[in-house]
């Protein structure tokens, strides 16, 4: 694993005055900026929910939590499958109250919201309507986009061979954005940031070309 405070150091001669702990929140910001963009976190979950697990004090909702992927957080969600059939979604904040959910749910469209905890949230799953199955369980697989949390202390060898000059360089030009400090630097700073876009568009690229050539690696993770 490549650290977080490697790759701060080998950084420093650009950032003047800079101290380790300032260039390694920039490296995170520069990382989560950057899954955010390419989508190069992309990972699939299942999850077994019943009646029961619906909160009806909170628009019929459901929370998920997409364990077992250590730092990974969710940013966004790409599809939703209930039972295999792929829903219409539509991200919004969880409100006080939503009318006709029954009708929401019959035309296959499900809200959702992701917190600061990393939980999915979906709503509305009617209890009295959804869960009218053989077995009253409904599985939910979700295809979702994630960045990493802000305590990440570490990434994946592969990941920084790929990316992680890219990364520094983000980071490098984050840091010289800033106002009146030793490391300012705002002509440096835009060959930086040109370089950290052009990465990121290249890294969505690829993910686009894999996915279109079936060759995506996709992790799956059940959980009950």
């Amino acid at each position: 694993m490549k650290t977080i405070e490697s790759m701060a150091d080998n950084i420093v001669r650009d950032l003047p005055g800079s101290v380790s702990f300032d260039r390694e929140k920039a490296i995170v910001s520069a990382i989560q900026h950057f899954a955010k963009r390419s989508g190069i976190f992309k990972f699939t979950t299942e999850h077994s929910i019943t009646e029961h697990d619906v909160d009806a004090n909170a628009n019929d909702s459901v929370a998920l939590n997409p364990t077992g992927l250590g730092k990974h957080r969710p940013h966004r969600i790409e599809a939703i499958f209930i039972d295999g059939v792929k829903q219409k979604i539509i991200q919004k904040e969880l409100q006080e109250d939503l009318d006709d959910f029954d009708l929401i749910y019959q035309t296959g469209i499900v809200y959702y919201t992701v917190d600061y905890r990393g939980r999915i949230i979906l709503f509305p799953l009617p209890a009295a309507t959804a869960f009218e199955t053989t077995t009253g369980i409904l599985i939910v697989t979700i295809e979702a986009v994630y960045t990493l949390a802000d305590d990440t202390t570490e990434i994946d060898d592969f990941f920084y061979a790929r990316w992680g000059k890219i990364i520094e360089a983000g980071a490098t030009g984050l840091m010289m954005s800033e106002y009146n400090k030793p490391w300012s630097n705002e002509k440096g700073t835009d060959s930086f940031m040109r370089r950290f876009e052009t990465g990121q568009n290249r890294a969505l690229m690829n993910r686009n070309l894999e996915e279109a050539g079936g060759e995506l690696f996709v992790e799956k993770i059940p959980f009950i």
